[in-house]
Order: C-alpha cells, then structure tokens, then sequence
C-alpha cells in the first residue's frame, strides 16, 4: 500500500524521508550533548587551585546550549527549506494534475462534440435521404398518373375514331342500300310485265346482296377471343323483325367451342339492327335465316 502511495503522490515521499533525516539530527545532537556532559573534567584536579569549576561548568553549559540552538536553528532552517521544496513540489504536482484533469475534460469535451457533430450530421444526411427518396415515390407516382391520363385519353380518341369510321361506313353502306332498293323498285315497274324471271334474278341478288352486308356487318362487331384457334365456324340462326331488329339468337351447330360460340352470338347482338330490305316481300325472306359464321373464311 506504501509503495502504491509512494508512486502517486512522490512529493509526500520525500516529505517523509526529510522528516527522518531531521529526527535523526536531532537525536544526534542530543548524543552528542550526552557525550561532552558524561566525560569526566580531566583537567579539574589539575587547575583546581586556580580554576573556579562552577564557572567553567557554566560556560561549557553556554557554549554546549548555543551549539544545541545552533544545531536545531540549522536543522529548522533545513527543514523549513524542505517543507518549502515538498510544498513548491506538492503545488507544482497538484497544478500538474490540475492541468492533466483540465486537459483531459477539454478532451472529452471535444469528444463529445465531435461525437454530437457527426451524429448531427449523420441525421441530416438521413433526413435528405428520406426526403430525396419521398421525393422520387411522389415523382413516379405523378409520371405514373400522367401516363395513364394520357392512355386513358388516346384511348377514348381511338374509339372516337372509330366509332366515326363505322357511322361513315354504315352511311355509305345505308346510302347503297337505298340506291340498290330505289333501283329494284324502277327495275320492277319497268319490266313488270313478263320480267318475271328477272325479277327473280335481280331479287336474288338484292337478297344477296344483304346477306353478304348483313354478314359483313356481324363480323365487323365480333370481337376474336383470346387464344382463339383461327378456322373455327358455327351456325347460328337468327330471327328479326321489320326493321332489322334481332329479336332472337342461338347457335344450330357448334363449332366445339363454347367461347367462339359465345361471341358470334354477342357479334349478332352487337350489330343489330342488321341490313335487310325494306320491301316487306324480301323482308319476308330474312325474317328467320340461318347464318354459318365463319370469319376466317
């Protein structure tokens, strides 16, 4: 434990030290004093007549109390300058540790904020990776919604388109019609009499005619199911009113395909009213008729 001591705190060793050095002085002087006292007067028988010894006992008292004065003023004064020496020491060690503790705290200190410094910047780029990445979701969803805005929009124009392109075509297909009646009817005025033959023939070929229209305009509305084997055809009857509304439709033969089945029945439905004359003598020819749907042919 001495010697743990002795290495942290070296001034009060050598306080110690002194403080023996001193007590070992002083009993020296005492010894000494102890010496001179107990050595008999060799010389008293001699100077006896002569000499008074009270007064050399006296005088050897002065000077051996002097020398002692002298020996412990020397002894305080070393000692003084000792305590001086340990206390300059002792202060100079304490400013040392001072110092030290001093430093050491400014170390911490500087640690710690370095440490605050680095995990305050440690957030922030943290916070601008959060924001950078919030801001890149918000930017592709905004793209995301344009793009479909924009599908959405060519979308509707394409139907736009061909919803126009269909009118047109049915108006031009209304407009043959009529001209195809308008001459049927002139043909059979003209040749009403002994034209029967011809007029067979011609209405033969109005009927026709509407057939190849009506066929056309069916499978114009048909919509080709997915995964749909090509060369696939079924019979499918239907049934109108004046006017050429179905009122009625469902597949005689099958083609082995329900789904097929299915969307020439839908392509039917989707197309009324079909083209049919508006004679009610040929209308009569298209009242039922039965239609082999084959679109690929």
């Amino acid at each position: 434990m001495f010697s743990r001591l002795a290495l942290k705190f070296p001034w009060l060793l050598s306080l110690i030290l002194h403080g023996l050095i001193l007590l070992a002085l002083i009993q020296t002087i005492d010894w000494k004093d102890r010496i001179i006292t107990s050595e008999p007067p060799k010389q008293q028988t001699i100077k006896a007549r002569v000499i008074d010894e009270g007064k050399i006992r006296a005088e050897k008292e002065r000077r051996r109390q002097q020398q002692i004065l002298k020996e412990r003023e020397r002894a305080r004064k070393l000692a003084e300058k000792r305590r001086k020496e340990l206390e300059k020491k002792r202060l100079a060690e304490k400013k040392r540790l001072e110092e030290k503790r001093r430093k050491e705290a400014l170390k911490r200190k500087k640690l710690a904020e370095e440490k605050a410094r680095k995990e305050k910047i440690r957030r922030q780029k943290a916070e601008q990776a959060r924001l950078k990445k919030a801001r890149e979701a918000a930017e592709r969803q905004r793209k995301a919604r344009l793009e479909a805005a924009e599908k959405e929009r060519l979308r509707k124009e394409r139907e736009r388109q061909e919803a126009e392109a269909r009118a047109r075509l049915e108006a031009e297909k209304e407009a043959q019609r009529r001209e195809a009646e308008a001459e049927l009817r002139r043909q059979m005025m003209s040749e009403e009499q002994g034209l029967d033959s011809a007029i067979a023939e011609q209405t033969q070929s109005i009927i026709n005619e509407y057939e190849v229209l009506l066929k056309k305009k069916i499978e114009r509305y048909w919509v080709r199911p997915k995964n749909s084997p090509a060369g696939l055809s079924c019979e499918i009857q239907v049934r109108l009113i004046p006017g050429g509304e179905v009122v009625e439709v469902k597949v005689t033969r099958s083609s082995g395909n329900s789904i097929f089945d299915r969307s020439a029945i839908n392509a039917v439905k989707r197309a009324s009213p079909l083209p049919i004359p508006d004679d009610i003598t040929l209308f009569n020819r298209f009242k039922l008729i039965t239609y082999e749907f084959s679109p690929d042919e």
